[in-house]
């Protein structure tokens, strides 16, 4: 902003003098003035998006189906920081998708119709340092591009046809137990669009995203494990010793509850060790309020609330009196020719604890 000095009468850079008294300068004053308010459009607008990465937070905490899980993620993240453009890409780490475990990160949801042809076209990036997407998958690292202003399109870094306004680009990585699992890019029409401020909180929003897209994975092959069973069981009269092998060859905790006493009929070692019980005979034979589900007698989700599967977050109890946040599905399976109850929990405190962070940064 500039101030036309001159109509007012006054130089604000003179020390004027009148009847021996001294004028005050204000241009330090003026100066200081713009910066702070320069200062608090920065913080009002570095609050909005964190309180957004925490709405974001609580919208995936609430999604297990990632064939809508992450469209609705790219979408969510495109329409609350203003992008351009958001694309998410997985590695292929089995080979299933074209015969090269790992050399290849595949789009798997992406925003608008851009994204939709080039996720039906197969678009992939190799895992490599030809590209944005596959250096951050490889070195596990965020990457900032930015065209500059006044770049033409022989000088700009941004090659896609079908996205010919990106001016910037953020890249983060999808980071799970040390390993890179895939990698969100981020894209705008703005030059100068993104800086570390950004990409550590859209690093968060990864992280939990990962957490989310692991749990996913896991309730995806335990569905399949679960169905596969019943199916199974068409078959065969399961023995006991069957059942246990069953339920210890899955990965999460797994236990076996008789619908009409609400006693814990068996359980798998997972179980067990969450639990912290120490040996099977201490879970065996209890209710099953005391740990799995503390909910008052008479409000079971299944037997009274009479709800075909109960699919929600809980609390796990301890034997050493500690609370876990799990979530819990519960499925009515047939074993011996009577109706009992598969619950099957995963164990949520690394997303609780990202949850806190996204809070902790939110108030500082």
């Amino acid at each position: 902003m500039q101030t036309n000095h001159r109509s007012s009468g006054m130089d604000m850079n003179a020390n004027n003098s009148q009847n021996g008294k001294t004028t005050p300068s204000f241009r330090g004053e003026e100066t200081s003035l713009e910066e702070c308010k320069e200062k608090l459009a920065m913080f009002h607008h570095r609050n909005v998006q964190l309180q957004t990465a925490i709405d974001i937070s609580r919208i995936l905490s609430s999604i297990l189906d990632p064939e809508e899980l992450l469209p609705q993620f790219v979408e969510l993240i495109r329409q609350r920081f203003d992008l351009y453009y958001v694309g998410l890409f997985l590695v292929d780490q089995s080979g299933e998708w074209n015969g090269e475990p790992g050399s290849w990160a595949f789009l798997r949801a992406a925003t608008g119709l851009a994204g939709k042809r080039m996720i039906a076209e197969g678009y992939k990036l190799k895992v490599d340092n030809a590209s944005s997407v596959g250096r951050c998958i490889l070195h596990h690292q965020s990457q900032i591009i930015d065209a500059g202003e006044g770049n033409d399109s022989d000088t700009s870094p941004f090659d896609n046809p079908l996205l010919p306004e990106t001016r910037s680009e953020l890249v983060v990585p999808l980071l799970t137990r040390g390993q890179a699992i895939g990698a969100i890019t981020l894209q705008s029409d703005r030059a100068s669009a993104f800086d570390t401020e950004q990409s550590t909180i859209i690093q968060t929003l990864a992280d939990q995203l990962s957490n989310a897209i692991t749990n996913t994975h896991l309730y995806e092959q335990l569905q399949r494990e679960l169905n596969d069973r019943k199916r199974t069981e068409q078959a065969l009269q399961e023995s006991g010793e069957r059942l246990s092998t069953l339920l210890n060859a899955i990965p999460a905790g797994v236990v076996v509850i008789d619908p009409q006493t609400h006693t814990i009929v068996d359980a798998n070692q997972a179980a067990i060790d969450m639990i912290k019980a120490g040996s099977p005979e201490k879970v065996i034979g209890a209710v099953c309020h005391t740990f799995i589900c503390p909910s008052e007698e008479g409000q079971c989700p299944i037997t009274d609330l009479h709800q075909s599967i109960d699919h929600s977050e809980r609390i796990l109890l301890t034997a050493l009196g500690e609370e876990i946040p799990i979530i819990k599905i519960v499925s009515p399976v047939i074993i011996d020719g009577r109706e009992h109850l598969m619950e099957t929990f995963l164990d949520i405190r690394k997303r609780k604890q990202t949850e806190k962070d996204l809070r902790r940064v939110n108030r500082n």
